[in-house]
């Protein structure tokens, strides 16, 4: 009898788990299928490297995803297979001197500003893949979630953001004026008791202008260990994506 209660217990828990996987954020354990790596340089002759994935149509648009510091494109593993699922089409850097972005500053050294590692990526979907710019939104984690939304306000052509632990001021890197100067859609996801963004998740759900939503999750999980945590984030970021870039909607 209790041979069979640990069967039982052991399917529902392995159904669980399958639900979970399917419904949430992929596992980080195994590389995610179609990774094609890119290069690219950016104007100051940067050589920045990137993990594409392309989906069958470019209708879906595309997203940058921008890792947290002394992160990496892999980091964003648990979230590409719903954006692809999505039709979206998805391109994840190592920002300048992180990952194989090796260059003149590295790993603590790196440079904290990788907006220009931005716009050539953007530059890179325009040439290869033929996705416009005004179809390509922003997802950065950290100090990648101020320089995206701080690349977002100075361009004015990003169509949707998403920011995972913005930070009122990451070495220079502040965003007071760059909430309050970006119109479009954004998503804000943060851990209630993370103590590095130092009130930055709200001082820009305060200060947006656009249509914005902020979602707060239990613990200190910093950035993009906030998906492995809860599942459901994955969710939230591809279906704010899939409305705001499939769909069209602004």
């Amino acid at each position: 009898m209790e041979e069979m209660k640990n069967h039982f217990f052991m399917w529902v828990m392995t159904g669980l788990m399958t639900t979970l996987l399917a419904t949430g954020c992929a596992s980080k354990s195994h590389a995610v299928a179609g990774r094609q790596q890119v290069t690219y340089r950016d104007q100051d002759n940067w050589k920045i490297y990137g993990d594409l994935y392309k989906v069958g149509s470019s209708k879906g648009g595309a997203v940058v995803l921008l890792h947290q510091r002394n992160g990496a494109a892999s980091d964003w593993d648990p979230l590409i297979p719903l954006l692809k699922r999505a039709g979206i089409t998805v391109l994840a850097i190592d920002q300048r001197g992180a990952g194989r972005s090796i260059g003149p500053e590295n790993g603590l050294s790196a440079p904290w500003n990788t907006e220009p590692d931005i716009a050539g990526a953007i530059r890179y979907l325009e040439d290869h893949v033929h996705i416009k710019a005004g179809r390509i939104g922003l997802c950065g984690a950290s100090y990648g979630a101020n320089n995206a939304l701080r690349y977002a306000a100075r361009t004015k052509n990003i169509p949707a953001v998403v920011l995972l632990s913005p930070g009122t001021d990451y070495h220079g890197l502040t965003v007071r004026s760059a909430a309050a100067e970006y119109k479009g859609p954004m998503l804000i996801l943060s851990s209630k008791d993370d103590p590095i963004p130092e009130g930055g998740p709200q001082l820009i759900n305060q200060l947006a202008k656009g249509p914005h939503e902020m979602l707060l999750y239990d613990g200190s999980r910093h950035g993009t260990d906030i998906l492995t945590q809860y599942p459901a984030a994955c969710n939230q970021i591809s279906r704010f994506f899939s409305e705001h870039l499939v769909s069209g909607k602004r």
